[in-house]
């Protein structure tokens, strides 16, 4: 039976069906091939540069209201370190739809090449058709 923090199947796909059509959107819009590797999970506590930015942002709003979404990037952007670590942030004002759905046919049709290593979690998406440049026999 699996323990109840590891992710089923399902959800083990979820990145990649989430975001893997879009990926091959662009894949093929850009001709080129896309390289995805994540990180396993609980890695990222080991993470130096998460631990480096985050120890110093929570510092530098420590006892401030965070009021608003303004303030917050404000705080964000005005951490840095002695070291010189720099923290630039922006708020995304983007609306983005939910609850977006991926097919099976969609899912089937993306070109997907899984690496030997965690194959769930490292891939590479290839373009659907080779790029169509036209190469000079005089070249």
């Amino acid at each position: 039976m699996a323990d109840d923090h590891r992710p089923t199947g399902r959800q083990q796909a979820t990145n990649f069906t989430d975001c893997g059509a879009e990926l091959q959107k662009l894949a093929d819009e850009l001709q080129i091939a896309i390289r995805v590797c994540h990180f396993p999970p609980g890695t990222s506590k080991w993470n130096q540069i998460e631990h480096r930015m985050f120890s110093f942002g929570s510092l530098n709003w420590r006892g401030k209201p965070l009021a608003s979404l303004q303030v917050i990037i404000d705080l964000i952007s005005s951490t840095t370190t002695s070291t010189g670590l720099e923290v630039h942030a922006r708020l995304d004002p983007g609306v983005y739809e939910r609850g977006i759905k991926v097919t099976d046919a969609e899912l089937a049709a993306v070109n997907i090449t899984r690496d030997q290593f965690h194959p769930n979690r490292n891939y590479t998406i290839n373009p659907t058709q080779p790029p169509n440049y036209f190469v000079s026999p005089n070249r």
